[in-house]
């Protein structure tokens, strides 16, 4: 991810609270690795990573550690470990700090990096497997990495590169300081927990691994490819019906959204008179529009939430019924077991990021067509033919 930022917008500190929220969520270790152009700069971070967890309840072991490279050079690793062993190294900006490391990383203010490509080339690897990176920064002139970036990323939503290569991690956001002001830290973060979600003493304890043992069923690996099969049909037959409710939420959510964007997009115009004259007020209707989609990812998180939980419960319980003949009170108790396992939490926050990344297509996409037809001198009708279309094709692919 990249973002395209302004000076004091909250950004690193919205960031912060990003990568302690991430960390807390894994039930395996996920560390990660922030860099920023100076060491005062990580020590902040650091910081504030310690106020978010304490603002979380997160019980964490803050360590300073001295290290030496292979060079030679002497530096601080500001270290928050969480209690599932995940860590928030905060270093300084040295590409060599990144040798040998696993894990997501954050590259902040990386226009003003002394060695911005070495540090891109020794931090992408850091996340091979799996992991994420986010660039954070202002401008510090048309000839760095960072605005070569900026420029692909630009040319990628007007739709003149469509095979990034090796650039395929690339996704930009912008974001103006007024709006961050108006929507909070919410409005860039997401919600910390979805809607609905119990909070505080009410949230359920999960069951740890000796409590799934000592119960007296447990599900063992079977060959029987036939009864797996059995399983896997009756679950798609009784699935249609959620599918069907699913597919109806989406299109509820989608409807509402191009309503909603359709009403921004005439009153903005209304507003600008001299709109086709001018570029500034053209790219503030783009800001504004492609903002408050940003706001929509938690919106459909929820949608997506429900009904992961819905299906996943319907799967548990046929595959309890069909393995080990469960009925009633002692079906309802595994059921509740098997669903605070690790893995399934996993699947859970994997599948919520893929429907935030359609919606987040869906930001880029609107941005280029509405620029494509503002400078083209269209008016409401054609922009808001411009926007169903591209919602629409968006609602197919969540």
């Amino acid at each position: 991810m990249i973002w395209e930022k302004s000076r004091r917008i909250g950004a690193t500190y919205a960031d912060s609270y990003k990568a302690c929220r991430d960390r807390n969520l894994c039930d395996e270790r996920r560390d990660l690795w922030f860099s920023s152009a100076d060491e005062s700069a990580a020590l902040e971070y650091a910081l504030y990573c310690r106020q978010w967890c304490e603002l979380m309840e997160i019980v964490i072991k803050e360590t300073t550690e001295e290290l030496e490279d292979e060079k030679g050079y002497k530096y601080n690793n500001y270290v928050i470990e969480f209690p599932n062993g995940s860590r928030a190294n905060c270093l300084t900006s040295n590409p060599r700090r990144f040798r040998s490391k696993g894990g997501d990383v954050v590259l902040d203010e990386f226009a003003w990096h002394d060695q911005a490509g070495e540090m891109l080339d020794a931090a992408l690897p850091t996340t091979t497997w799996g992991y994420t990176i986010r660039i954070l920064s202002t401008h510090n002139g048309e000839g760095s990495v960072f605005n070569k970036i900026v420029e692909l990323c630009k040319r990628v939503a007007r739709g003149e590169l469509t095979d990034w290569g090796d650039d395929w991690w690339i996704n930009m956001g912008r974001v103006p300081a007024r709006f961050t002001l108006e929507a909070g830290l919410e409005g860039l973060t997401g919600p910390s927990l979805p809607e609905g979600e119990p909070q505080g003493e009410e949230q359920p304890k999960a069951a740890s691994n000796s409590d799934i043992r000592d119960t007296t069923y447990e599900i063992r690996a079977t060959s029987d490819e036939a009864r797996r099969l059995r399983i896997w049909r009756n679950w798609v037959i009784s699935w249609s019906g959620i599918e069907k409710e699913y597919q109806n939420a989406l299109r509820t959510f989608f409807v509402r959204q191009q309503r909603i964007l359709t009403k921004k997009l005439r009153d903005a115009l209304a507003e600008s008179e001299n709109l086709r004259a001018s570029k500034a007020p053209s790219d503030d209707v783009i800001c504004r529009i492609v903002f408050d989609l940003k706001i929509e990812d938690g919106k459909i998180k929820v949608i997506n939430q429900t009904f992961f939980g819905k299906a996943s419960e319907l799967g548990i319980r046929q595959s309890l019924s069909e393995v080990l003949g469960l009925k009633g009170d002692e079906l309802a108790g595994l059921t509740e077991q098997v669903k605070v396992r690790p893995r399934l939490k996993r699947s859970l926050l994997i599948s919520s990021r893929k429907i935030t990344g359609v919606n987040r297509t869906t930001q880029d996409m609107v941005a280029n067509q509405l620029r494509t037809g503002l400078e083209a001198g269209e008016g409401l009708k054609e922009l808001t033919a411009r926007l169903k279309s591209t919602l629409g094709s968006n609602r197919a692919r969540a």
